[in-house]
């Protein structure tokens, strides 16, 4: 999988030592949380402590895709990615982590988002959701997205998390 070098950046971020505290994925607004008054700075931050809580490896969590690339193509997109989705969406009070998850997983799903999809699956089971509940999105996209779309999400979704029936995973 080829993607740009300044994702491995934001992941290298990710790896970084864990903050003192992490937000759990269940408050809808957890500390340090920003809103449309939230200074550059505070959205910066957020955006750090984001980034470590959905990307950083963690050995009791499904492996995030690994991402490598010699490319110089398009390098702003990882400071686009880092200041907009995880310091102007992810870290934004008044929704969950959890909640985010359903809603970036039934979004990329009728996307066929197959790349971030395989980012998304470990992402939502970190902030909470359960390989039925897993089970569940996908289904409940196939009504609304296509069965084609859904049939991709499974695939994936058994690629990237694992056995999605494995026992002590629901």
């Amino acid at each position: 999988m080829k993607c740009s070098a300044l994702i491995v950046g934001l992941l290298s971020i990710a790896a970084m030592p864990a903050r003192a505290e992490v937000a759990s994925p269940l408050d809808p607004s957890p500390a340090g949380c920003i809103t449309s008054q939230s200074s550059a700075d505070q959205k910066a931050a957020a955006a750090d402590r984001t980034m470590q809580a959905l990307l950083a490896p963690r050995a009791d969590m499904p492996a995030l895709p690994v991402i490598t690339s010699n490319s110089q193509f398009a390098m702003d997109m990882g400071p686009l990615t880092k200041e907009n989705v995880f310091g102007n969406i992810w870290s934004r009070c008044g929704l969950s982590r959890r909640d985010r998850s359903l809603v970036t997983l039934g979004i990329l799903i009728a996307l066929r988002a197959e790349n971030e999809l395989r980012f998304h699956f470990p992402i939502a089971i970190r902030n909470g959701l359960t390989s039925s509940e897993l089970e569940e999105v996908i289904f409940q996209a196939s009504g609304y997205a296509g069965f084609p779309a859904a049939a991709t999400a499974r695939t994936i979704a058994g690629e990237t998390i694992g056995k999605l029936h494995e026992p002590g995973r629901r």
